[in-house]
């Protein structure tokens, strides 16, 4: 069971995949990038949240900004290409279904 709700999941998943288009990656590691944009964007698709939010926590773990070992600063980097670029964007501008706002507006008080 998840410890987060719904809209959180989505949430989440739309900002880890917008960090995405910032991130500088091996061709390796967009390969493996690029296959778990495709499991959220179908998680998303199927509205199976929990397949969702594991699918962003594996993108957020395959992150090019963590820390490396000493000598892989050599490795050849490029950004983002454009096809998997259009699966993330898909995430980030997706549907915009009903997640609430930020903060939830509160009921009028009682007079």
């Amino acid at each position: 069971m998840s410890i987060l709700n719904d809209h959180a999941i989505r949430r989440d998943a739309r900002e880890v995949a917008a960090d995405v288009l910032e991130w500088q990656a091996t061709a390796e590691e967009w390969a493996a990038i690029a296959q778990l944009v495709t499991a959220a964007i179908e998680a998303w698709d199927a509205q199976d949240w929990p397949a969702l939010e594991r699918a962003t926590v594996a993108l957020e773990l395959a992150s090019p900004l963590r820390a490396t070992r000493m000598g892989d600063e050599r490795r050849v980097k490029s950004s983002i290409s454009e096809p998997v670029r259009e699966r993330v964007n898909r995430l980030v501008h997706g549907p915009e279904d009903d997640i609430p706002p930020t903060e939830p507006e509160r009921p009028e008080q009682a007079r």
